[in-house]
């Protein structure tokens, strides 16, 4: 359902305006620095199945979704503000039929997720069969929680020099 939403929003505002979604990945290319960054953070989420690396990547999601919930509500102000007509575009319709409902269901649903990760931070912590895991679980969620701080900031200091 999500990247079926998220597919429709995109589609939408691609569509509003007139931009070819065949064509847009190659007239609108991902600069190399963010493309840098996406591979970074698939490194520290998805390149290996030691426990210390799985929880450092509990944090670096637990971080992600502490500060999504900002990200999606500054978005939406900017669209609100600056492209009026694009989101009345796509909030034409009802239910699932509003195209805008990917990113206006996000501006509230991060904090959730925040809480569900902070539970399976409380998991980790109770679960972890590891002699150490009372220091090493949470040592090792806020390193990956800083990772995705540290990310992060690159990021938009990448974004603000464009």
């Amino acid at each position: 359902m999500h990247q079926h939403l998220s597919q429709r929003f995109f589609d939408a505002a691609l569509s509003f305006l007139r931009e070819d979604y065949r064509s847009f990945d190659q007239t609108h290319l991902v600069p190399a620095a963010t493309q840098a960054m996406l591979a970074e953070a698939r490194g520290i989420l998805l390149d290996s199945a030691d426990p210390a690396d799985l929880l450092a990547a509990l944090g670096f999601h637990l971080g992600l979704e502490f500060f999504a919930h900002e990200e999606f509500n500054l978005v939406d102000v900017h669209l609100r503000t600056h492209f009026p007509a694009l989101v009345a575009a796509l909030e034409r319709g009802d239910g699932e039929d509003n195209d805008y409902l990917w990113l206006a269901i996000h501006t509230v649903v991060e904090i959730h997720h925040y809480r569900a990760g902070l539970e399976a931070v409380k998991a980790a912590t109770r679960f972890c069969c590891l002699p150490e895991a009372h220091t090493l679980v949470p040592a090792r969620v806020k390193a990956g929680f800083n990772a995705f701080v540290d990310l992060q900031q690159r990021y938009y200091e990448a974004i603000l020099a464009d």
